[in-house]
């Protein structure tokens, strides 16, 4: 695993932050911080801003921050660099990680960020953990929180980019006062859109985009929306994740709706009638996984759908643009081409 060496800093910094704080179990929430804010902007009384080079984030801090570096050789032998943002006030401490490697990331983030955390909760013995996919527009992010033997709140925080991994890290009391600056110090957190591991913004060019979550990669343009949510097949209710582009007389979508095993016999007529995917238009497949295509035409647009079926998924990918525009037709054929199910 690339992230063994995330998982030692963490280790190193959590024992003396712990030590810290006073013992006060909690009667109060943490509350999910929102994004989107300034933090480049002026700063509380207090709090600095901070944008260490080569890290690609900017952040306030309480207090102020000291700051170390650490190079060396992961367990695979890659090479990494390290930037330690640390500060430490009554109210508890704060520190940030910002790990790089030679040669990018290596496996499935979403995999190697629990591991991280499961160490991290495992080795501290911390209680009350709960654990929350945060959705940052370019990144994968996941949140644990838990309480200390001691009676510290903890909060962790990974971001996971194209290179580099952010890891925020937050130990204070259970009051609420102390809870509000840590949630301060997690929302003030900013990362260049340069790092982003998934392309999401304007659509243009097809871009390269891994979904680890739902195991397929494809070439698109950049995301205008991603969401989940259930969605009824066959009388029950289903797990659903949607991948959409849209934008210059085009829409680029992937659709992935997830089983408890086998997808039920029929379940292709089912999602073409009940999705509207148009004629059928022949058999196809991805990576060695059966599917079949639709066309549909209207007098001002024409599309297509292709829907794969694998042992506990189908995936719908679908393309639809203004009829005649030929530079969409061209760009459909790659994009139907690209996707792979892993």
């Amino acid at each position: 695993m690339r992230w063994i060496v995330v998982s030692s800093l963490i280790l190193l910094l959590l024992p003396a932050c712990a030590r810290r704080v006073r013992r006060n179990y909690p009667n109060t929430g943490y509350a999910q911080p929102q994004y989107g804010a300034a933090p480049g902007g002026a700063a509380m009384a207090g709090w600095v801003v901070v944008r260490p080079p080569r890290t690609g984030v900017t952040l306030q801090m309480p207090g102020g921050a000291a700051t170390s570096t650490r190079t060396g050789r992961d367990d695979d032998g890659a090479r990494f660099h390290s930037t330690m943002l640390r500060s430490q006030t009554r109210m508890g401490s704060f520190a940030l990680i910002v790990t790089e490697w030679e040669g990018g990331l290596v496996g499935d983030p979403l995999i190697s960020a629990e591991e991280v955390a499961d160490e991290l909760f495992e080795t501290q013995e911390l209680g009350r953990r709960r654990s929350t996919r945060l959705d940052i527009p370019g990144f994968y992010g996941r949140e644990d929180l838990g309480v200390s033997s001691n009676g510290a709140f903890v909060a962790l925080r990974q971001f996971v980019g194209t290179h580099r991994v952010y890891v925020a890290l937050a130990v204070v009391p259970n009051q609420q006062h102390a809870l509000q600056i840590a949630e301060r110090f997690m929302a003030s957190v900013e990362l260049q859109r340069s790092d982003a591991l998934l392309p999401f913004g304007q659509p243009g060019e097809l871009e390269a985009i891994y979904m680890p979550e739902a195991d397929f990669s494809v070439r698109m343009p950049a995301l205008t929306h991603r969401s989940s949510a259930e969605v009824e097949v066959d009388g029950r209710d289903r797990d659903s994740w949607t991948y959409e582009s849209r934008g210059g007389d085009a829409r680029y979508r992937i659709r992935v709706i997830a089983f408890d095993g086998p997808p039920p016999e029929g379940v292709v007529q089912t999602l073409r009638a009940q999705l509207s995917l148009g004629d059928s238009a022949g058999p196809t497949s991805a990576s060695g996984f059966p599917g079949h295509i639709y066309e549909r035409r209207s007098e001002t647009g024409e599309g297509e759908a292709r829907i794969y079926v694998t042992a506990g998924r189908v995936y719908i990918v679908d393309e639809a643009h203004r009829r005649g525009a030929s530079e969409h037709a061209s760009r459909a054929g790659q994009f139907f081409d690209s996707f792979r199910i892993h």
